[in-house]
């Protein structure tokens, strides 16, 4: 009902709809083209074969807005008018690339969370608060993934993406936070302290998104380095989806770390240690042996979000 741009896209095999409500200057062709790369990427990540029949995006086009909700078969977004592309050859800009990393985000939903999920949403009790200590592997992995997938599947190049991974790093060292709260805990108070935030939040919390993303990547690299590059986050998303989405059976507090262990055929219990600590996780080293710098330096202001700085040519967060 009303007015609303509709645009569609196959991928997978499986018919997708792009639905714009608001004033908007969007060149529709390129969105779907660009989202049709990050969402035959992900299904083909999980086995080639979409866990449904029909995928909807619906965006809301704002002035300025930003946000989205998962859903079994579609995704309810907010963004801003300057999100959009505006031409089928327009450059990338930070502004679509958050953008395309958000739909990347709620699309990734799809398995990990709507099919994939803790034994305690199965079924979800929807008249009462359910707590869990997962949440670093639901939005934390997808907050991984989202940038990782848009870079993977072409839409963004590589300087892109370290540039969206230095931003995470930046929103996690930034807060003092996460030297007082761990990500299990993040997780579980969830209800009574992320979703209630005060002015001393970033004193006193830290964000199972981000700082999940981190231990996200953190896993990664240590089963990439490890396995000689046979094996990573990767495989433990494909288990997973075989072994709890697929059967609909809810993972429990070990689940993650269990899959990780047999496929490495190791303990990890120093690698999963970092869920229950609050010490930040050792990435220099890792990321290093990947070739990536990370150098941490004073913020400029306000604005300074971290990222590259030109002058120099190397990846700096802070």
């Amino acid at each position: 009902m009303g007015e609303f741009t509709l645009a569609h896209f196959s991928a997978g095999g499986v018919p997708h709809d792009v639905v714009l409500t608001g004033r908007h200057f969007a060149n529709m062709e390129r969105l779907c083209q660009d989202l049709q790369k990050i969402c035959e990427y992900q299904i083909n990540l999980f086995g080639g074969k979409a866990p449904f029949e029909r995928y909807l995006f619906l965006t809301t086009v704002l002035d300025n807005g930003f946000g989205g909700l998962e859903h079994r078969s579609s995704t309810a977004l907010m963004c801003g008018r300057n999100d959009l592309p505006t031409s089928i050859d327009m450059p990338l800009n930070d502004h679509y690339r958050t953008y395309l990393s958000l739909c990347s985000h709620e699309y990734f939903h799809s398995w990990n969370v709507k099919r994939i999920k803790p034994a305690c949403f199965t079924p979800y009790q929807l008249d009462k608060e359910t707590y869990t200590r997962q949440l670093w592997a639901y939005e934390g992995i997808t907050s991984y993934y989202d940038d990782l997938l848009t870079y993977r599947s072409g839409v963004v190049d590589n300087q892109n993406y370290l540039d969206m991974l230095s931003q995470t790093m930046t929103r996690v060292y930034r807060g003092q936070g996460r030297f007082k709260q761990s990500l299990k805990d993040s997780s579980f108070n969830a209800w009574t302290k992320f979703y209630q935030q005060d002015e001393n939040a970033a004193n006193a919390i830290v964000s199972y998104y981000t700082k999940g993303a981190l231990f996200a990547l953190f896993l990664d690299l240590t089963m990439r380095l490890d396995s000689h590059g046979q094996l990573s986050l990767d495989d433990v998303m494909q288990v997973l989806w075989q072994e709890h989405g697929e059967t609909e059976i809810g993972t429990n507090e070990q689940s993650h770390q269990e899959i990780a262990e047999r496929l490495l055929g190791r303990d990890m219990s120093e690698e999963f240690s970092y869920l229950s600590r609050t010490d930040d996780i050792p990435l220099a080293p890792l990321l290093e042996r990947f070739g990536v710098e990370l150098i941490y330096r004073s913020s400029t202001g306000v604005s300074d979000v971290g990222g590259k700085v030109s002058q120099v040519g190397i990846w700096i967060w802070c």
